[in-house]
């Protein structure tokens, strides 16, 4: 350190990081007017260009859509400076403290840059642009849960319930061909929360494990090609209760689909047979599942042995009256699927003994 001070005994260094550029000067201490003046010096010739910020919404433009661009400079007398705005170099709106432009998109690919001019005092022109490529998402979904054969609806989710997303994009490449969705960069969020491991080049379909039922689940998915341009759609899908229904089966006819068994509804002959279908509950068949079903029938608790889904019931000769049955059915693999259901009906059987 002695050494130090006598070799250099009269400077000090000193480093100046401005605008990215680093400027190194030797300031002779002893004279901190000399100090000034080599600081001067230093920051003489540089120039400063204030950040300026273009904010697009909505964030992800689809075609034929009205976007806003909103222009934010960190600089004072924006209000009071010129300002024009230039979509594919064409001037588009021009005044005084003109900081909010509103256009529509074009068809899906057709991209269009979209340039502001800014002139202030201070630092004379500044100009910023952003490159739009309007394009689209869609987000088509099926819940791994089970419905009856012919079955004309949806099946739709349920608590715990995987349920399968696909993304569907449409847009074009600056060539304008068909982006390849293998090509795109996804990501998944269900509830707003990413997925890492449902995310990831090329993975256009991602599964989800259903919310609770009566709760929905929000589900966006963020596609990106390799120049950077973004697409994104969001949906939500309500979480049901599954349910159970009953349909009479007839000997000679089968399963009759289009009437079901309900409540107070009247029934003759010598019985009935009852099958049971569990909309709704993730099985891949009513037989064929982990599912525990508890028939009762006029309350009393039945052992089922075979199709666990179907019972008969008997109707006694010559008599008339009500009878009840229900069934709970729950799920082992998923402890918030369960579903239960009671019917009463009237029955005659007009056969003598």
């Amino acid at each position: 350190m002695k050494f130090f001070r006598k070799i250099f005994p009269a400077f000090i260094l000193a480093v100046f990081f401005v605008a990215g550029t680093t400027h190194t000067v030797l300031a002779q201490s002893a004279n901190s007017s000399d100090l000034s003046s080599v600081i001067s010096s230093a920051f003489s010739g540089v120039s400063f260009t204030p950040n300026v910020f273009l904010d697009v919404s909505p964030q992800y433009p689809e075609a034929h859509q009205q976007v806003t661009v909103t222009l934010r400079a960190a600089l004072s007398g924006v209000d009071s400076s010129n300002i024009a705005w230039y979509v594919n170099g064409k001037l588009k709106q021009q005044g005084l403290g003109s900081k909010i432009f509103t256009f529509t998109t074009g068809n899906t690919g057709e991209i269009e840059t979209v340039e502001v001019d800014l002139q202030t005092t201070a630092y004379g022109m500044i100009k910023k642009s952003i490159t739009i490529n309007p394009g689209s998402l869609d987000i088509l979904w099926e819940a791994q849960t089970y419905t009856p054969p012919f079955y004309l609806g949806k099946a739709l989710p349920t608590s715990q319930a995987p349920i399968k997303f696909v993304a569907i994009p449409h847009a074009k490449s600056a060539s304008g061909s068909a982006i390849n969705p293998d090509s795109l960069t996804y990501a998944w969020y269900q509830n707003y929360t990413k997925s890492y491991e449902e995310s990831g080049y090329g993975l256009e379909s991602a599964t989800f494990s259903g919310n609770y039922s009566g709760n929905s689940d929000s589900i966006k998915v963020e596609a990106t090609d390799r120049s950077g341009a973004t697409f994104s759609k969001q949906i939500t899908i309500n979480i049901v209760n599954p349910e159970i229904v009953f349909y009479p089966k007839d000997p000679n006819l089968g399963i009759l689909y289009h009437k079901a068994v309900t409540n107070n509804s009247s029934w003759s002959g010598n019985g009935l047979g009852i099958i049971a279908e569990p909309y709704f509950f993730a099985f891949d068949d009513k037989n064929n599942n982990p599912g525990r079903y508890v028939w009762q029938v006029n309350y009393q608790t039945i052992d089922i042995t075979g199709d666990k889904s179907a019972i008969f019931l008997g109707f006694p000769k010559g008599g008339t009256g009500n009878a009840s049955f229900s069934l709970a059915i729950s799920n082992p693999v998923y402890l918030l699927e369960r579903a239960n259901s009671t019917v009463a009906i009237h029955f005659s059987n007009t056969q003598s003994e």
